[in-house]
This record gives structure tokens, sequence and C-alpha cells, in this order.
């Protein structure tokens, strides 16, 4: 009998769990990855393909067109002739008209949050202001005021 009888085996780790292992954590980098050149890929798709630029004399055109709706929305909101909900969707409406008919996107069928993914600042910030009185009961939303920063924004429209 020798002395090395009484000892343990060593503890050898089995291959398939060292393997399972390895696939998650390699899994785990490239969802990290493809996710972080994913979204590299479609900013610059954006950027070149989807931002057209429009030529100076149809953005006067547009901005007239758009500040008209929004004069006859304001003489329907003075007249009580539309409720506060409706009003914001029609001034949601007409923001959205304007930045496709200027940038030729579909923000018509952009929910906020993909809103906020583009590089148009001006539009999310009046979405997102717009969002509560859209789509609650009870309406909070001062109106007059939302309009007259959507006209402030068409106007202020520089590209």
């Amino acid at each position: 009998m020798s002395i090395y009888d009484n000892f343990q085996e060593p503890f050898v780790y089995s291959w398939w769990l060292v393997k399972l292992l390895s696939i998650i954590i390699i899994f785990i980098i490239m969802i990290f990855l493809y996710d972080k050149i994913l979204n590299k890929i479609i900013k610059n798709i954006y950027n070149k393909y989807l931002k057209k630029t429009v030529t100076k004399v149809k953005i006067p055109i547009m901005k007239k067109i758009a500040l008209n709706e929004l004069n006859n929305l304001q003489k329907l909101i003075k007249e009580n002739k539309i409720d506060n909900r409706s009003a914001y969707y029609n001034l949601s409406r007409i923001i959205r008209l304007f930045t496709k008919r200027i940038t030729n996107i579909d923000f018509t069928s952009m929910s906020l949050k993909e809103i906020k993914k583009t590089e148009m600042h001006d539009l999310a910030d009046l979405m997102e202001e717009y969002y509560m009185p859209e789509f609650s009961k009870q309406t909070q939303g001062d109106i007059l005021t939302s309009i007259n920063k959507t006209r402030e924004v068409i106007l202020s429209w520089k590209k």
C-alpha cells in the first residue's frame, strides 16, 4: 500500500461545460457588437440616403402650407368647433406632414421613440409635448402655446 492510495483524484472540468460557457460568452459578445455595428450602419444609411436635401424653393412653399393649416386649426379652436384632444391630434399631424414633405422621411407612422432616434430634435420635443394631451382621456395641455411653439419650429426651419 502506497501513501498515494488515500488521495482523491484531481478535479477535472468536463469539456462540455467549458464549451457551453465559451459559446454563451461568445454569443453575448456577438450580440453586443452586432447592436453597436447595426446602429452605426443604420445611422450611416439614414445620413447618406434617407436624409435628402430639399431645394430652397420647396421649403417656403411647405412652410406656407403648414402655417396656413396652423392658422385654420387655431381658428377652429377659438370658435370652439374642435376639442383639445382633436386639436393636439391635428397639430401632431400638421408638424409630421411638414417634416415629411421637407425631408422625404415618413414621420407620420413613427412612434415617439422612433422620432427621438432621428436627428430631428425639434420634432421629437414637440411630439413629446403633444403625446399626453393627444392620447389621454382628460386633455390638460395648453393648445395655443403648443401651436405657437409649432409655428416657431416651422418658421425657424432652414434645411
